[in-house]
């Protein structure tokens, strides 16, 4: 048989197999091509309430608060009321209750099967993005496996060495850099990142090469753009006004945009993991603004994820747990104009536990005033609009205690009829699950 015959057949052939595989996801096996699951650190119900007074006019619903299915869902770790980032994290990826400080796997050291390994063994291309580190716990939880949430050289090795994630966008470049000249906080010699160029990764390190990838040409993309987390929006805000973007660190927004142009080429469908971790870093810190700022750019990330991702895919947006315990409290006499937040709004932000609660032992004291408490009294307003200002705590912590309560999971497309009333955060696995 002539070459060019046997040439024309197989295209003939390749070209089938794909209408027979798009005829049978479309059809047979409608599930969605995308699926991209928020886990936001920190946001409980009044730090939603919060940032609706602080983000939108008065009476509007934020992003999150329109999508069509809602519940609640209790957090407790497997060895404790109160759960941290690892567990709570971990239970969202793995459906499985685990003890607190170990990420992805049980209390006998057993490895977890995880969302992001289910994702890609049924054909799935895959991405996790973070405006945090990305070997915190709250995105390590996705593709990790370590006894101890401290063991950051051995889960950025991880990330690159055993997940094989197709688009991995965030901050952390140091654990994944050799120590060179105050940079880089590996003592194993390993640079992670020249590692990744020999694995076929396209790394970009600013806003602009991110940018400029395009899609087909780069599916494996590492992106680093800040040694730690990213800098908060609200001092970005505060130090560079009227910028959109002040420095080359993409926005969470940009970040989901792009990952979604990367992925939605691949014919098999993709999973997608967006990791919002900085209004838990600074509800620690009892830092309103900064909390508040960093909830409105998570709205913003979700607003872009509904409108680039299609009707059909199915968009979950989860909280790993509360912290702080934000309240605002006062008396009936608060009035809410056309204009929010109302003008004795910060006065009347307040935070059950955290730094800025005056110490009641010697050595915390000692420790408080040597760190130059923010003043909180009323009286300095002015002050209090700064990002880096603390409203009134009740009980003194170093870092603002974890909350037992309950947090918001919501979400939209297929599967998500099953988010409604009161639900265990392992369900999250489930409806995720059942979607890939």
């Amino acid at each position: 048989m002539p070459a060019r015959i046997r040439i024309t057949l197989l295209t003939v052939l390749i070209l089938f197999a794909m209408v027979a595989f798009v005829y049978v996801r479309s059809f047979v096996d409608p599930r969605p091509h995308g699926i991209i699951l928020f886990v936001v650190e920190g946001l409980g119900v009044e730090m939603l309430q919060a940032g609706r007074l602080y983000a939108a006019e008065s009476g509007s619903k934020l992003v999150i608060e329109q999508l069509p299915h809602t519940g609640l869902a209790s957090v407790h770790s497997s060895d404790n009321l109160v759960p941290d980032s690892a567990a709570s994290a971990t239970a969202l990826s793995t459906g499985v209750k685990t003890p607190n400080g170990s990420i992805g796997i049980d209390s006998q050291d057993k490895r977890l099967n995880n969302l992001l390994y289910t994702a890609q063994r049924r054909g799935r291309a895959t991405g996790l993005i973070s405006n945090s580190d990305l070997t915190c716990p709250g995105a390590a939880a996705f593709y990790s496996h370590v006894p101890h949430a401290q063991m950051r050289q051995q889960i950025a090795e991880q990330a690159l060495d055993s997940a094989h994630i197709d688009i991995v966008l965030g901050g952390g470049a140091d654990f994944f850099l050799p120590v060179h000249d105050g940079t880089g906080y590996r003592d194993d010699g390993r640079d992670l990142v020249k590692e990744a160029e020999k694995k076929g990764y396209a790394v970009v390190r600013t806003a602009d090469a991110l940018e400029g990838l395009f899609p087909w040409l780069n599916r494996r993309v590492l992106g680093l753009f800040s040694q730690g987390d990213f800098a908060y929006q609200a001092d970005l805000e505060h130090w560079f006004p009227n910028q959109k973007r002040p420095t080359n660190q993409p926005r969470l927004s940009d970040m989901v945009r792009k990952s979604i142009r990367l992925l939605e080429t691949d014919i098999g469908g993709y999973f997608l993991i967006v990791h919002s971790g900085l209004i838990g870093s600074a509800a620690e810190n009892n830092q309103a603004k900064r909390a508040l700022l960093e909830l409105s750019e998570l709205d913003e990330a979700l607003k872009t994820a509904l409108d680039y991702s299609g009707k059909r895919t199915t968009v979950v947006v989860a909280s790993t747990h509360s912290c702080g315990g934000p309240k605002i409290a006062g008396d009936a006499g608060i009035s809410l104009s056309s204009t929010t937040p109302p003008d004795d709004f910060w006065t009347r932000f307040t935070w059950v536990s955290g730094p800025s609660a005056q110490p009641s032992q010697p050595a915390d004291i000692a420790l408080w005033k040597s760190k130059n408490a923010l003043e909180v009294s009323p009286s300095k307003l002015k002050s209090q609009l700064l990002p880096w200002s603390r409203q009134q705590a009740f009980l003194y912590r170093e870092k603002a205690l974890g909350s037992a309560e309950d947090v918001i999971v919501a979400g939209q497309g297929p599967g998500t009829d099953a988010l409604r009333g009161f639900l265990d955060n392992t369900a999250i696995f489930q409806i995720i699950g059942s979607q890939l």
